[in-house]
């Protein structure tokens, strides 16, 4: 008798072991599915985080996806060419690329004012036009600084031509062809010039 409660003791105590095992790798399989649950929702809201930072807490309707398309796209517009006349001035300072005061002083206005206005229309789609309207005049000040001040580039021109199809999707048809009128008008004039723009 003695013997028999022993090894029901014994076989007691490790089925008790078996079930803390069993219990003990249950957590750790599921700790382990939550630390890896919990890693691919951080790296899915980075995304998220980048959208909310660049364009704020803009809402459009579903039947304004047309407006949500052209505020995002100014928003990247602004931004991606402040970073480019940015690299530019950098050019300039370093001697890298020099352009000129005449006109470096035109790239650092356009520069600080494109950071200005994405942050007037950062989550503010009501001030879309407003904006757009500044940014197309800001730019062909901009670019008609670099025909006049940069000389020895023979590609500042081109700048007129990539505006273009940015001013028929961000203001439509009729701020378009103005437009497109106006910067064919501008440059035949500078060509006329003895000292040719291009």
């Amino acid at each position: 008798m003695e013997r028999q409660r022993r090894c029901d003791k014994r076989i007691t105590g490790h089925e008790k072991f078996v079930k803390k095992s069993k219990l003990k790798h249950h957590f750790t399989i599921t700790e382990r599915k939550q630390v890896v649950t919990m890693d691919v929702f951080s790296h899915a809201a980075t995304p998220a985080r980048w959208h909310h930072w660049l364009f704020g807490q803009a809402t459009f309707h579903e039947n304004e996806e047309c407006q949500e398309f052209r505020y995002k796209f100014l928003i990247i517009l602004m931004i991606s060419a402040g970073l480019l006349t940015l690299l530019f001035i950098l050019g300039t300072l370093s001697q890298i690329n020099p352009l000129g005061w005449r006109h470096g002083w035109a790239m650092m206005t356009f520069t600080a004012a494109t950071l200005v206005m994405w942050l007037l229309l950062r989550g503010r789609p009501q001030r879309f036009k407003a904006i757009a309207w500044s940014y197309e005049v800001l730019s062909l000040l901009e670019s008609t600084s670099a025909l006049i001040h940069v000389p020895v580039d023979e590609l500042r021109v081109l700048w007129f031509y990539t505006n273009v199809p940015c001013v028929f999707i961000l203001l439509g048809q009729k701020p378009g062809w103005l437009i497109t009128l106006g910067t064919m008008a501008g440059l035949v004039w500078v060509n006329a010039d003895p000292t040719p723009a291009s």
